[in-house]
């Protein structure tokens, strides 16, 4: 999804465009919990630390923080760093050998881990625990936590939505081939937490091997459809793996999305090495592959800011200044409070809804990509006006707008029930 030349978009806003927020009493009933909370977080898939390529194989000249894998880990996390999401899931492999004798590779990882700012989800990959003997397997996951933090499965709640995090790194068919399983006590401990929740909260799940494949293959989930069946009468919205080392999507029967993101350590010829972007608001979902030889400087450039913390707001001007470089999508990073707040883009007399953002009980912030398809109908050659309709209980608090040359791409997610 790539947005409007910057420098036509700059020069609207700098001349001819009010961003404002335009009073409604009555546009819309409320969103459902069919329209999750806003979110928005950073994948970084497939690190490997303690990989090393044919022309790092010496070790003593060469240490773990020294090779690619290490210093790749570290750009995506810089870059992590300038977007500040919610969140950073790292969906395993977070090391190439997990297992006793290799415990140095854990303390290069975690030195670039623990300098994230935001909060970060750890998930065990079969490089991190892939024996077929459960003794042994138990011992990998136990060296995973020692270092992470983070035990192997686990259930939090952020932003309203409810993250689920298998492990599905034990082989699951013995031999070679990178096989994943979740074992029986995930499943019943899965069960009994989707218990606790109830049918149209929305939930994001996660873990190392991808679901839905369809033709069993080598390194697949050998019980995809079990894990899955086990959603049924759940709001379960879209899955995060890794494992493949490349970016796959696909959207099953049931409506649910399915996206495979690329490695840090290494991916297929002729696909650059990365990390992704996720941002969802209400039913509509944005992703954007970063990768490293597109990115020379930071992810996004603050082209204007208006407002500021504790400023509630119903309408401004924004004045933007010039931008390099020439050609980008601009993005929004709205706070509000309140809601629902419908976001609308409208040239020459024409307009279109570009989201809709959900009822929120706090200040809080969402992600909005502009541009591609949302943006295709408008004639935006003479100018382009973002308003927001709000309802007399919602507020703005600020909204900066910044420029990125990355392409992002817009997805529905289904409805609960």
């Amino acid at each position: 999804m790539r947005g409007l030349p910057i420098h036509t978009l700059v020069r609207l806003l700098t001349f001819n465009v009010l961003i404002a927020a335009v009073l409604v009493n009555c546009f819309a009933s409320a969103l459902t919990d069919s329209n999750p909370p806003p979110m928005v977080f950073a994948v970084i898939s497939d690190t490997h630390i303690g990989y090393r390529a044919e022309d790092e194989q010496d070790e003593e000249q060469i240490p773990l923080q020294n090779t690619r894998a290490f210093y790749n880990f570290a750009w995506a996390m810089d870059h992590v760093n300038n977007v500040l999401p919610d969140f950073l899931l790292i969906p395993g492999d977070l090391v190439h050998s997990g297992d006793w004798g290799h415990e140095d590779q854990y303390s290069p990882f975690m030195k670039i881990a623990r300098r994230c700012k935001v909060p970060v989800l750890y998930v065990m990959g079969n490089h991190d625990g892939e024996s077929f003997d459960v003794a042994a397997h138990n011992r990998q996951r136990q060296l995973f936590t020692e270092h992470t933090g983070s035990p192997p499965w686990y259930h939090r709640e952020i932003r309203g939505w409810h993250l689920i995090v298998l492990d599905s790194s034990r082989n699951g068919r013995g031999g070679r081939g990178g096989w994943g399983i979740v074992d029986p006590e995930q499943i019943q401990w899965l069960k009994a937490e989707l218990a606790t929740i109830g049918p149209t909260e929305p939930i994001l799940l996660v873990e190392h091997h991808p679901f839905n494949r369809p033709q069993a293959q080598a390194g697949d989930l050998v019980n995809s459809a079990e894990v899955l069946d086990a959603f049924q009468g759940h709001y379960l919205t879209y899955t995060i793996t890794g494992h493949f080392h490349e970016n796959l999507h696909d959207r099953d029967a049931r409506g649910i999305h399915h996206f495979v993101t690329g490695a840090t350590c290494g991916q297929p010829a002729g696909t650059d090495i990365g990390y992704r972007l996720f941002s969802t608001i209400g039913r509509d979902l944005w992703t954007a592959w970063i990768p490293k030889s597109a990115s020379s400087g930071p992810l996004l450039t603050l082209i204007s800011e208006t407002g500021g913390p504790g400023n509630l707001m119903r309408d401004w001007e924004v004045r933007a200044a010039q931008a390099e470089p020439p050609s980008t999508t601009l993005c929004l990073r709205i706070e509000y409070q309140g809601g629902p707040i419908r976001v609308i883009a409208r040239a020459e007399q024409q307009a279109t809804t570009l989201c809709k953002l959900p009822p929120v009980p706090t200040v809080t912030t969402a992600f909005l990509p502009l541009g591609g398809e949302q943006l295709s109908g408008l004639p935006t050659a003479k100018g382009l006006d973002i308003r927001f309709a709000l309802r007399q209980t919602s507020s703005l608090a600020r909204l900066r707008v910044y420029g990125t040359t990355v392409e992002w791409r817009h997805y529905r997610l289904k409805r609960s029930g």
